[in-house]
């Protein structure tokens, strides 16, 4: 087994196979205090990914409790403390509990405790006391309104919201912060709690600068899920 000369918690991040900012993702993870392992989950290729159906297909695939149960059985080769399943869509897609079931499977088979992306920012979203929200997705209009309904399934109040187009993980690091902020610019967000963005595949540190005139805190994917997971390893 490996050793363990870095007494920080050590993080096993399962992330889609076409996932493209490691970099970002591990200076996230030791901003918040976390040794991240990242570790990839098949993702089929999609001739269109125009198509929204065969996009929440893939999802359902890379997110299928038996993948994610055999990649978090080799991530615990790498000793980790906590495991998160580092896919929005994926942990959504097909409603509240779908995160939950993978929680279940990651943890049953990595021995310790494990959690999505999607919970995480239901938990983010809880720790600030959000009810009222803005969201803006980079996904397609039907994937997007899924993650509006099951934000409304927490209890939440989705006063406006925004879906960018966006099919697979690189037509998502292809839009540029400028897209983000005229996304924002022409919802109505006063008086809301907080502004959401979904999806891992975005890089907070190249959106956030261009959303910082906004009042509300902004809540990211990534940021969301590896405080989760620090918070979780700290119990």
């Amino acid at each position: 087994m490996p050793s363990r000369p870095d007494l920080r918690s050590r993080i096993a991040l399962l992330v889609p196979s076409t996932f493209l900012i490691d970099g970002p993702v591990c200076r996230l993870a030791e901003e918040v205090g976390l040794q991240p392992c990242l570790l990839r989950v098949p993702s089929p290729t999609i001739a269109d990914t125009s198509d929204a159906g065969a996009v929440a297909d893939m999802v359902r695939f890379m997110g299928d409790t038996e993948s994610l149960a055999a990649a978090a059985r080799l991530a615990r080769e790498v000793e980790p403390n906590v495991i998160a399943w580092g896919c929005t869509s994926g942990s959504f897609i097909d409603g509240g509990q779908m995160g939950k079931r993978q929680a279940a499977a990651m943890e049953a088979a990595a021995g310790v405790p494990a959690i999505t992306t999607s919970q995480a920012m239901i938990s983010a979203l809880s720790d600030i006391g959000a009810r009222r929200i803005v969201v803006i997705t980079p996904y397609l209009v039907p994937i997007g309104e899924r993650f509006v309904e099951f934000l409304e399934g927490a209890g939440l109040t989705v006063t406006s919201e925004a879906h960018l187009g966006a099919g697979s993980d690189a037509e998502v690091g292809a839009l540029t912060a400028s897209v983000f902020a005229d996304a924002l610019d022409a919802l109505p967000a006063d008086q809301v709690d907080a502004i959401v963005i979904p999806c891992t595949a975005v890089d907070e540190y190249r959106i956030r600068p261009a959303l910082a005139a906004s009042d509300a805190p902004i809540i990211f994917a990534n940021r969301a899920t590896l405080e989760c997971a620090a918070q979780c390893a700290r119990r």
